[in-house]
């Protein structure tokens, strides 16, 4: 599932819900997610009646032409 979150797009790698064992208690939602732009993974904690925006992503076909010490050329579908 992909997810904007501070105006970053994250993926979800996993969910853990944890629901409370007293009365008036919140759902908590654990996210173990990485940001699609440093390609960080972390731990967050969100209540379960958090909302999140879709990310405006295009996935692409490309194909690798070759690869140098430093850089890589792709050429896109």
């Amino acid at each position: 599932m992909y997810f904007e979150f501070e105006n970053t797009p994250y993926y979800c790698l996993d969910v853990e819900v944890s629901t409370p064992t007293a009365r008036g208690g919140q759902t908590l939602v654990r996210l173990k997610m990485r940001n699609l732009l440093t390609r960080a993974v972390f731990d967050k904690t969100f209540k379960a009646s958090d909302k999140f925006k879709e990310p405006d992503l295009e996935r692409r076909g490309f194909l690798s032409l070759f690869r140098l010490a430093t850089a890589r050329t792709f050429l896109t579908r």
